[in-house]
């Protein structure tokens, strides 16, 4: 069964569009939860800025992994960077729970988030490399072949044949008529280096 390019192109746009609410869906539920546990802590105006940083810091490892052409190592430190922010988030929301039910109901959002990004990010992966295959023949069959560019104005030209005088063409064979060009010099120090 052939399923049209485009067809899963509009698929990946809805499935990075879901990961997009999940994720809005566990900042706002996290925080909630982070500044509830914060304040019950007598942490404070600090308990408002706190799950903030945690929260903005997963978003922004999240962004970093859309990057196209990113370098490896910088896309493990952005996935660990993403990783250690849901796991500190997480364990600030399973804390906040008085029981394991809404321990659950706290923590679900947060890793429903990381799982939804993970998805997202594959399946936009996937829709790049579909997309460059696509546009890759396309452009080939479309493309003209390059004719060569010419030569700029200030580029040297090759030199004119010049024509040689019939006494130099004279010289060229009587030295050929003797087997070539002389291989020793009339000057005696010369000729220790010659064979």
């Amino acid at each position: 069964m052939n399923i049209p390019v485009s067809h899963v192109l509009k698929t990946a746009a809805w499935i990075t569009r879901l990961a997009y609410v999940i994720a809005l869906i566990g900042v706002v539920g996290s925080y909630g939860t982070q500044v509830m546990l914060l304040l019950g802590h007598q942490v404070g105006a600090f308990s408002y800025i706190l799950p903030a940083t945690i929260d903005l810091l997963a978003i922004c490892g999240a962004l970093a992994l859309q990057l196209p052409g990113l370098d490896q190592g910088s896309r493990r430190i952005a996935g660990r960077i993403l990783t250690t922010s849901v796991i500190v988030s997480v364990a600030a929301n399973v804390t906040g729970g008085h029981d394991t039910i809404s321990r659950l109901a706290h923590a679900w959002p947060v890793i429903a988030y990381l799982l939804g990004e993970l998805l997202a990010n594959r399946v936009r992966a996937y829709a790049a490399r579909l997309a460059a295959a696509q546009t890759a023949p396309a452009a080939a069959t479309v493309a003209p072949a390059a004719a060569p560019a010419p030569a700029p104005a200030s580029a040297p030209r090759l030199p004119e044949l010049i024509e040689e005088t019939p006494a130099a063409l004279a010289y060229r064979a009587a030295q050929s008529a003797q087997g070539g060009l002389r291989r020793t010099s009339a000057l005696s120090g010369l000729n220790g280096h010659a064979k």
